[in-house]
C-alpha cells in the first residue's frame, strides 16, 4: 500500500493559488488608500484562517498517519489471513499472516489467482463460495485446503465480504483462518469415540460370552452322553460364532486311537462309519492331542500351510473355512479332543481363544463327570441286582427249597398238606420268576417301552407274592394299546413305586391293581386295604414326590387319597390328547 507525500500536493496548490490571484489582479487598474488599507486587511485575516486552517490540516494529516499505521499494523498482524481479490480471483492484497501461512513472498502472491494455491478437491467449494460472493448472495463459510510452499496439506477456513468503492469495480476481503487445531481436536474426539464405541462393543462381547459360559456349565451339569454334550457346545457355547461342524473324539485304553463318539451333522446310526485316527498321524485333531496344545487354524491358507496333504479332503468340504482343534484334559489326564470347524474364516483374537478353551474345559469336566457317574451307576447297579436276589429271587427260591425236600415225607402222610405246599411251591417259583424278569427289565430298561404295558403290570403283582403274603387282585384289561415310550415307561414306573410303598409301609393283607382303557385315555388305580397315613403329615417314605413328577412329566392328572385305618388309593389318568 503507497501514499503521496503531503509537501509535495501543498507545494502544487501554493502554485494554483499565485496564478489565480495574479489573474484577478490583472483587472484592476488603481486602489485607494482605503482600498489598499481594507485589501492588507482582508488578506491578513485570510492569512491568518489559512493558517490555522493549514494548522488543522496538519494535525488531521497526522491522526489519518496515525491510523492508517494502526489499520496496517491491525491488517498485517490480525490472527487470521487477509486477502484483497478483484473480480476476477485475483490477489491484490494479502497480510502478513497469509504470507506466513503459505510460505511466500508477498510479491509472488499478488496478481496470482488464488485458486492456485487450493488442492484440487476443494477448487469446486471455492468456487461456489466465490460466485455466491461475487453475485451478492448469502454467503456460509467453507472449508478447504490449500498447498502452501513447503506442500503441507492446510486446512482453513473461509469468510467474504464485497467492499465496494464509489467508481471503481467492487473488491472482495476474503479471511482465512487456519482451522488444524480444530480438525486435529475433531481427530482425536473421533478416535476417543471410536475407541469407547469399540470398548463397550467388546464389553457387550465379553458380556455375552460370560453369560453363554454360565449357560454352557449349566447345561453341561446335566449332560450324560457324547451327544448330549455336543449339542449343548452348539447350541449353548457356539452359538455366538454361528453353527460349526463340532466332532467329538476319545482315546482307546491304550491312548493310540482316537474314536470319534458325535459328529454334530451326522446322524447317530452313521457315527460308526467314521474311522477312528491315530494319535501319531499329521491331523489337526491328533497334533492338539498329542502335543496338549491348541491347533488354530483362522482359514484355509494356513490351513493349506500347515496341513499340504489335506487340501483336497479340505476343499471337497467346501463349507469349512477355519478349524480349531483342542484337546480334552482334566487334571493333566487327557482321555481325548475336540474339532470345531466353522464356515467362516476367523480371527481367533485371544478374547476367541480364551472363551472357546474355557468351553472346551468345561465340556472335558461334564464328559470326565459323565464317566465317572457311569462307572458309578455301574457298581450301583450291581450292588443293587445283588440286593434284589438276595431279598426277593433267593429267598424265594430257598423257601420252594426246603419245602420241596420235605414234600416227600409229608406226601405220604398228609397228603392235603403235601398238596398245599406244592400249590406253594409253585407260587414261589412263579413269584422268583417274575422278580426276574423284572429284574431283567431294569437291566435293559428299553424292554420297558417295548413290552405290552398289562403285561408289565402282571409281573409286577405276580412278583410280590414271593416277597409277602398278601392277597393280589389284578383286574386288568389286555388291549394291545400303543403308547408313546415316555409315557409308558413313567406309568410303568409310577405303578412300581407305589406297589413298593404298599409292601414297605401299609401293613395290607390285600392289594388290588386295575387298568381300563377309554378312547383316548387310560386309567389305572392301585388300592390297599392297609393303615393309610394322614395325606397332611405324610412322610418322605412314601414317595409321593417322586409319583407326583413322573405324572406331571406326561401330563397325566394323579389322585392319591388316603386316612389312617381306611388304607390307600391311587388313581392316574392319562389323556392321549392332553
Amino acid at each position: 500500500m503507497t501514499h503521496p507525500d503531503p509537501s509535495e500536493k501543498f507545494s502544487e496548490l501554493r502554485k494554483r493559488a499565485e496564478q489565480l490571484a495574479e489573474e484577478q489582479l490583472q483587472g484592476i487598474g488603481y486602489f485607494s488608500p482605503e482600498d489598499t488599507q481594507k485589501i492588507i486587511q482582508n488578506l491578513r485575516v485570510h492569512q491568518i484562517e489559512l493558517e490555522l486552517q493549514n494548522e488543522e490540516l496538519r494535525l488531521t494529516q497526522t491522526q489519518l498517519e496515525t491510523a492508517r499505521h494502526k489499520y496496517a499494523d491491525l491488517y498485517d498482524f490480525s490472527p487470521v489471513g487477509l486477502l484483497t481479490l478483484d473480480n476476477h480471483e485475483c490477489i491484490e492484497e494479502a497480510n502478513l499472516t497469509f504470507v506466513t501461512l503459505m510460505g511466500i513472498d508477498r510479491e509472488k502472491l499478488i496478481g496470482r489467482n488464488l485458486s492456485d494455491f487450493i488442492d484440487s478437491p476443494s477448487q469446486d467449494i471455492y468456487h461456489l463460495f466465490f460466485q455466491n460472493l461475487r453475485r451478492g448472495q448469502p454467503t456460509q463459510p467453507c472449508e478447504i485446503t490449500l498447498l502452501p510452499n513447503h506442500q503441507i496439506p492446510l486446512p482453513v477456513r473461509l469468510d467474504g465480504v464485497v467492499l465496494v468503492q464509489a467508481g471503481a469495480e467492487p473488491t472482495y476481503r476474503i479471511a482465512v483462518s487456519d482451522i488444524r487445531e480444530r480438525r486435529q481436536a475433531e481427530l482425536e474426539r473421533a478416535h476417543l469415540y471410536t475407541a469407547e464405541q469399540e470398548a463397550h462393543t467388546q464389553a457387550e462381547r465379553l458380556a455375552l460370552r460370560l453369560a453363554s459360559l454360565q449357560r454352557l456349565t449349566a447345561a453341561l451339569s446335566e449332560a450324560a452322553s457324547p451327544q448330549q454334550i455336543t449339542d449343548v457346545i452348539i447350541h449353548q457355547g457356539l452359538d455366538l460364532f454361528g453353527t460349526p461342524l463340532v466332532s467329538l473324539a476319545l482315546l482307546t485304553e491304550n491312548e493310540q486311537l482316537l474314536e470319534f463318539q458325535q459328529l454334530s451333522t451326522l446322524p447317530d446310526d452313521a457315527i460308526q462309519a467314521v474311522q477312528p485316527i491315530l494319535v501319531a498321524d499329521p491331523l489337526p485333531l491328533s497334533d492338539a492331542v498329542r502335543t496338549q496344545q491348541a491347533v488354530w487354524l483362522p482359514n484355509l491358507q494356513v490351513y493349506h500351510l500347515h496341513y499340504p496333504h489335506l487340501v483336497s479332503s479340505v476343499q471337497a468340504n467346501a463349507g469349512i473355512q477355519a478349524v480349531a482343534c483342542l484337546s480334552l484334559n482334566v487334571k493333566g489326564r487327557k482321555f481325548g479332543g475336540m474339532s470345531i470347524s466353522f464356515g467362516q474364516a476367523q480371527t481367533f483374537s485371544e478374547d476367541e481363544k480364551t472363551f472357546i478353551t474355557a468351553m472346551v474345559d468345561q465340556c472335558a469336566l461334564a464328559i470326565d463327570r459323565a464317566q465317572q457317574a457311569r462307572q458309578m451307576a455301574a457298581v450301583q447297579e450291581r450292588q443293587w441286582l445283588a440286593r434284589e436276589l438276595h431279598d426277593s429271587v433267593t429267598q424265594s427260591l430257598f423257601a420252594a427249597s426246603l419245602i420241596a425236600q420235605h414234600l416227600p415225607s409229608l406226601w405220604e402222610r398228609k397228603p392235603e398238606k403235601a398238596r398245599e405246599q406244592t400249590r406253594d411251591i409253585v407260587t414261589l417259583t412263579q413269584s422268583a420268576l417274575a422278580e426276574m424278569r423284572t429284574l431283567l427289565i431294569e437291566l435293559r430298561p428299553e424292554a420297558i417301552a417295548q413290552a405290552k404295558l398289562h403285561d408289565l403290570l402282571k409281573q409286577l403283582g405276580v412278583a410280590i407274592q414271593g416277597r409277602k403274603p398278601i392277597q393280589i387282585v389284578l383286574n386288568i384289561e389286555e388291549r394291545d394299546v400303543p403308547l408313546p415310550a415316555e409315557v409308558q415307561i413313567a406309568i410303568y414306573r409310577i405303578a412300581q413305586e407305589s406297589i413298593n410303598n404298599v409292601i414297605k409301609h401299609s401293613q395290607a393283607s390285600q392289594l388290588r391293581i386295575s387298568l381300563h382303557y377309554q378312547p383316548e385315555q387310560i386309567n389305572l388305580a392301585i388300592e390297599d386295604d392297609g393303615k393309610g397315613f394322614d395325606l397332611q403329615h405324610q412322610t418322605a417314605g412314601f414317595g409321593q414326590s417322586t409319583v407326583r413328577e413322573r405324572a406331571k412329566a406326561i401330563g397325566a392328572h394323579l389322585i392319591i387319597d388316603s386316612e389312617p385305618g381306611k388304607g390307600t388309593r391311587i388313581r392316574l389318568v392319562w389323556k392321549s390328547l392332553s
